[in-house]
């Protein structure tokens, strides 16, 4: 499924995943779903992979360069091949529900100081609705890879690959 990021690691080259936990400033949705910011146990069932390793950052004093809310996952290379339309689908259903559960738990709370959370947990699961609607759409609609060739000035074809 991802033959193009597999083409250009290394045999033991990784993906490195970057996440904040919860956005603190709003963002527009983009594409026809938004952004879904997937938590640790959603980058698991991505992979089909109960053992990977988080590393959670604190932020430093007097900086705002990295927030406690960011974390990160190193993806190995053989973990790749691993991602099917079962696991991304089993991911963002994983995510609507986590996503609503959060909501629900801070409406309860009443804290106003959770506003931003309750807002960011509530799009999440919004757009998790909407991205699963368009996986359940025709395949050659949604999430086609599209392989192109660039030629250079020496003739050589480099490959570019992008998602739509």
């Amino acid at each position: 499924m991802f033959d193009f990021i597999l083409n250009i690691l290394k045999d033991d080259g990784c993906i490195f995943i970057c996440e904040v936990i919860t956005l603190t400033s709003g963002e527009m949705p983009y594409g026809e779903s938004g952004y879904l910011v997937l938590g640790e146990k959603q980058i698991n069932l991505l992979f089909n992979e109960t053992n990977l390793k988080t590393l959670h950052f604190k932020q430093a004093e007097n900086t705002q360069t990295i927030r406690e809310n960011t974390y990160a996952i190193a993806i190995p290379r053989d973990l790749i091949n691993r991602v099917t339309p079962e696991t991304i689908k089993a991911t963002i259903e994983s995510l609507r529900d986590d996503s609503l559960e959060a909501a629900k738990k801070i409406m309860k709370s009443k804290k106003s100081s959770d506003s931003r959370k309750y807002a960011f947990h509530s799009q999440q699961h919004i757009n998790a609705v909407i991205a699963l609607d368009l996986l359940n759409e025709p395949a050659s609609k949604n999430f086609e890879v599209i392989q192109s060739e660039v030629h250079m000035e020496d003739e050589e074809a480099q490959t570019n690959w992008s998602l739509t």
